[in-house]
């Protein structure tokens, strides 16, 4: 019995570092799960295959996206690749709930993830997001008159 359980405890041991960010970044190509942060803004990052990793920032006025090498050693090694205004971005602080920005924030992280795919160098996804005019008019497909947000 003894045993059953400590199979089984290991195989839960396994399966949380699959959905762990150190397991997700050792990968290229595979995104970590989106983080809010406390202050209204949330990321997401994704490993590319040169060993630099792709940050994604949604802010309560703008989206980024910055590169930073796999092995950071310091704040300042992040580079910023391209930025987006938010044409509702005083907006979303102002008339949304946190819950409602949190949701906002997913269909952000979700549209700029799937524009630029899966790119396998810093060159690569610099030239996918050069090509993107704007990522704030996507989002004014969503909100509602009463700030509800739905899908298309």
């Amino acid at each position: 019995m003894f045993k059953f359980f400590r199979t089984l405890f290991g195989q839960a041991q396994t399966i949380a570092n699959l959905d762990s960010d150190e397991f997700r970044l050792g990968v290229p190509h595979v995104w970590t799960e989106a983080h809010h942060t406390d202050d209204g803004g949330s990321f997401q990052r994704m490993r590319l295959g040169d060993d630099n990793v792709v940050f994604l920032s949604v802010g309560i006025a703008t989206v980024k996206v910055f590169v930073t090498p796999l092995q950071l050693t310091n704040q300042t090694e992040f580079k910023e690749v391209r930025e987006f205004a938010l044409t509702n971005g005083l907006e979303r602080h102002a008339m949304m709930t946190p819950a409602e920005r949190y949701a906002d924030d997913l269909l952000l992280l979700d549209h700029l993830r799937r524009a630029i795919a899966w790119p396998t160098s810093v060159h690569e996804l610099s030239d996918t997001l050069n090509r993107m005019d704007d990522i704030s008019s996507r989002t004014e497909r969503y909100a509602q008159p009463d700030g509800r947000h739905t899908a298309n």
